[in-house]
């Protein structure tokens, strides 16, 4: 039984495209810190100034971000959004790629903990975006909303195909959860009225797959990239075991460099990480022989994240910026993963609110 009017009126209401906005801001801002690091790097740390001053580049980043504040309060249309996205990811990056500084008395840049702090900050605010949409899925009403403001770029911008159907399937997805129907209408009105627009952005992001090889689209990596994740998390577990049993190990000579971490935090975190891991990902590739459902898809995914996370949290830490060669192997298996789940999850989409057909007459 569907609730009244539509469903639940909490205290906030979500965007369906709201996390996706989220999450570019997010890997933009990533991209900003280590594009800048780089040029700094390459370049001898040049400094903007003379005399007494110092124009430090987190200045430019609170401009951006106050231009992307800018863009979205004065501008309508999907274009400006994608733009304040841009702009106060940049900013965000230059302003988070200082911190080293604002925690540091002495105004340290290259303050070690920096980099933790960075991904630290970064995963928190991917968790909390995925969260926020995850505690229950988008009321009747929330999805109206939506594709109300799809409707209302389509007038003031007009609509390409894609936002359209996009928001013609939110639409049917209200009046199924029980919006009232002269509201539904009302909408749906809106968005059949506007004026066609070209799709460049939904066009460039179909296009940009294509720029990866097809091998690594193979669904054959499934199963390898699984027990790669297995042998990495048993291999984890066994040698932080064994430091800990025996109170940490160094041994180095001009070849070789062993290092056997004792207990600590970093190390207990790792054990943690490597057990849940071990505990998802071994039945999840066992089953992918088994069974054509996707959850050992899912489970796999979620292992992935689980232990690239876990793990560049200890060597963010400890190794600082060098944690970014296994994080990003991490993340390569991680897409390879979701683009399979992807695949597998598209024509379930909206499966459940199929676009109702127009009227007669």
């Amino acid at each position: 039984m569907t609730e009244q009017h539509g469903g639940h009126r909490g205290l906030l209401s979500r965007s369906f495209v709201g996390q996706g906005h989220a999450e570019s801001f997010i890997f933009i801002a990533i991209a900003t810190i280590l594009i800048t690091r780089l040029y700094l790097k390459l370049t001898g740390y040049p400094q903007v100034g003379g005399g007494n001053l110092h124009i430090a580049h987190t200045l430019y980043g609170e401009v951006l971000m106050m231009l992307a504040l800018l863009v979205g309060w004065l501008l309508l249309g999907a274009g400006a959004r994608n733009l304040a996205v841009v702009l106060g990811g940049i900013g965000f990056g230059l302003v988070l790629d200082e911190v080293g500084k604002f925690v540091t008395k002495t105004n340290d840049y290259f303050y070690g903990p920096s980099a933790e702090i960075m991904y630290v900050l970064v995963v928190v605010v991917l968790v909390g975006t995925r969260a926020l949409r995850a505690i229950r899925p988008l009321s009747a009403r929330e999805c109206l909303a939506s594709a109300g403001l799809i409707a209302a770029d389509g007038l003031a911008r007009g609509l390409g195909e894609y936002r359209r159907e996009m928001g013609l399937r939110l639409v049917e997805r209200a009046r199924l959860g029980g919006v009232d129907a002269s509201e539904v209408e009302q909408v749906r009105a809106l968005l059949a009225s506007a004026r066609a627009a070209s799709d460049r952005l939904h066009n460039a992001r179909r296009w940009l797959p294509r720029l990866i090889p097809g091998f690594v689209k193979s669904p054959r990596w499934v199963p390898v990239i699984g027990w790669l994740i297995v042998v990495a998390a048993l291999g984890s577990l066994f040698f932080h075991t064994l430091g800990v049993a025996l109170g940490g190990y160094f041994y180095r000579d001009a070849i070789v460099t062993f290092h056997l971490a004792g207990m600590s935090v970093g190390t207990a975190i790792l054990l943690v990480g490597a057990a849940l891991t071990l505990a998802m990902a071994l039945p999840a590739t066992i089953a992918l022989r088994r069974t054509g459902r996707v959850w050992p898809l899912r489970w796999l995914r979620d292992a992935a994240l689980l232990f690239t996370l876990l793990s560049a949290l200890v060597h963010f830490a400890t190794e600082g910026f060098a944690a970014l060669i296994n994080l990003s192997l991490g993340l390569i298996a991680m897409a390879i993963l979701s683009y399979q789940l992807n695949q597998r999850d598209r024509q379930e989409a909206f499966a459940e609110t199929p676009r109702r057909p127009p009227s007669a007459g």
